[in-house]
């Protein structure tokens, strides 16, 4: 994967795509073969240095009901609406929010109004 690019993991239900991600994380222990990352095992990062390079946003985790820009403001009280899109098109989800209210969107308890 080049840098930067946006990549779909795509299969049935429990085919391993959460614990492939995991383990690409280094969240998850690698049962067979080897995922390198720059040439090295994950294994053998430090988790400091391999947050450098790989992020997992996982589905599973609870999210606060509230609106986008409450949500994003935990980490910055004094963000502008400007410096919020900036983050959601980082992490690439300023198109799903875009037609939907912006950073006003409510989302509900558990990721309501997202999917």
């Amino acid at each position: 994967m080049a840098p930067g690019e946006t990549v779909a993991l795509t299969g049935a239900s429990g085919s391993g795509k959460s614990t492939l991600l995991l383990a690409i994380a280094g969240l998850h222990p690698v049962a067979g073969g080897q995922i390198l990352i720059l040439g090295s095992p994950v294994q053998d990062w430090p988790e400091t240095a391999l947050r450098q390079y790989v992020t997992l946003v996982s589905q599973r985790h609870a999210l606060m009901a509230g609106s986008v820009a409450e949500a994003l403001r935990l980490a910055d009280p004094e963000a502008t609406e400007a410096q919020m899109m900036a983050v959601l098109e980082a992490v690439c989800l300023a198109p799903v929010i875009a037609g939907r209210g912006g950073v006003a969107l409510q989302i509900g308890p558990r990721g309501g109004g997202l999917s």
